[in-house]
C-alpha cells in the first residue's frame, strides 16, 4: 500500500493515533516511499516526517535504525540527520491497524531542503561536501555497535552475488552481458572485498535521499531503512554512483565524493582501488533488482 492509498483510505485513524499517542494535530500530505509509507505532517509548529513500516517490516531492524540515529545524534550533533520523536508512552513505536495488519508508526523531525535528484546545478564543490558529510557520519559510526547490524540485505555490496541468478530479468541481451562482466568482475574482487575494513553505514546515500540547501550546500541525510554493516568503501561508491550522473564529467563527481569522504574518515589504497569496481556493482544491483520489478 503506497503512501497515497494509506492516507486515502486510513486518514481518520492515523489524525486519531497522532493526537492521541503524539500530542499532534495538523495536515498529511502523502510523500514518496519504496515499501515504507511515507507522510507530512505539518502543524502549528512546523512539520513532522511520519512512517508507516510496511506489513511484515522486522521490528528489531526498525528499532535498529532507530537506535543508530540517536547514536549519530549525540557523537555527531552538528549532522542533520532525522531525529526520532517518542509518543507520551515515552517510546518511539505506535501501532496502527491497516487492513487487518498492525503496522509500526514512528514519527522523525522534519529537514527541509531539496533533493539531489532535483538540483538544478551540481559541481564538484557539492559532490565534495556530500562525501565529507557521508565521512562524518561513519565517523560517528564506527562506535554504534548492533548485532543487527549484520543482515541479509540485497543492497548490502558485499552480497551483490545474487544478481546472477535473476540476470535473465533483463531482456535486452546486450545489457545482460554487461551485467555479467560486471557480476564476474566482482567474483574476481570478493576476497579484496573480504578483507576490507567493516563498519555500520547508511548504505543507501542515492540522489533521493541527499538534501541541498539554496546555495548548493549538502543540508541532509534521510532514509536510513538499508542501514547495515558493510564494507566501509561500499558508502562511497554508492554516492559515487548517483553523484557520478550530474556531472557531464563522472570521473570528476567520483574523484570529489570519495576527496571529500577522506578528508573526514581516510581510506586505505585498498579501498580507493575498490571504488570503481563497487559503482558498477552498485549500478548492476539497480539495473537488476528493476527488472526483477
Amino acid at each position: 500500500m503506497t503512501s497515497t492509498e494509506l492516507l486515502a483510505s486510513h486518514e481518520r485513524e492515523l489524525v486519531e493515533l497522532l493526537a492521541r499517542d503524539y500530542g499532534l494535530r495538523g495536515s498529511l500530505v502523502a510523500l514518496p516511499g519504496e515499501q515504507d509509507a511515507n507522510l507530512r505532517l505539518t502543524t502549528d509548529a512546523g512539520s513532522v516526517l511520519v512512517k508507516v513500516a510496511a506489513v511484515g517490516t522486522d521490528a528489531h531492524l526498525l528499532d535498529m535504525q532507530i537506535a543508530a540515529l540517536e547514536h549519530v545524534r549525540h557523537a555527531a550533533p552538528d549532522l542533520c540527520i532525522p531525529h526520532t520523536i517518542t509518543n507520551h508512552n515515552g517510546t518511539t513505536r505506535s501501532s496502527l491497524t491497516v487492513a487487518a495488519h498492525e503496522r509500526v508508526v514512528w514519527l522523525a523531525t522534519w529537514l527541509d531542503g531539496t533533493v539531489l535528484a532535483k538540483q538544478p546545478h551540481v559541481d564538484t564543490t557539492l559532490c565534495e561536501g556530500l562525501g565529507a558529510t557521508l565521512g562524518k557520519l561513519d565517523r560517528a559510526l564506527l562506535t554504534f555497535d548492533d548485532p543487527r547490524a549484520d543482515r541479509l540485505l540485497k543492497w548490502d555490496l558485499r552480497q551483490a552475488g545474487w544478481i546472477e541468478r535473476d540476470l535473465d530479468a533483463v531482456e535486452d541481451a546486450q545489457l545482460q552481458d554487461v551485467l555479467a562482466s560486471v557480476h564476474n568482475r566482482f567474483t574476481s574482487l570478493q576476497g579484496q572485498l573480504d578483507q576490507a575494513r567493516r563498519s555500520v553505514i547508511h548504505n543507501d546515500a542515492n540522489d533521493y535521499n541527499v538534501l541541498v540547501a539554496p546555495g548548493g550546500r549538502v543540508c541532509g541525510l534521510i532514509d536510513f531503512g538499508d542501514i547495515c554493516r558493510t564494507a566501509l568503501v561500499a558508502e562511497v561508491a554508492i554516492a559515487c554512483s548517483y553523484a557520478a550522473m550530474h556531472l557531464r564529467d563522472p570521473l570528476q563527481a567520483i574523484d570529489a565524493v570519495t576527496r571529500g569522504f577522506h578528508r573526514e574518515l581516510p581510506l586505505t589504497e585498498q579501498e580507493i582501488a575498490l571504488i570503481v569496481p563497487l559503482i558498477e556493482t552498485r549500478l548492476a544491483v539497480s539495473l537488476v533488482n528493476a527488472a526483477m520489478q
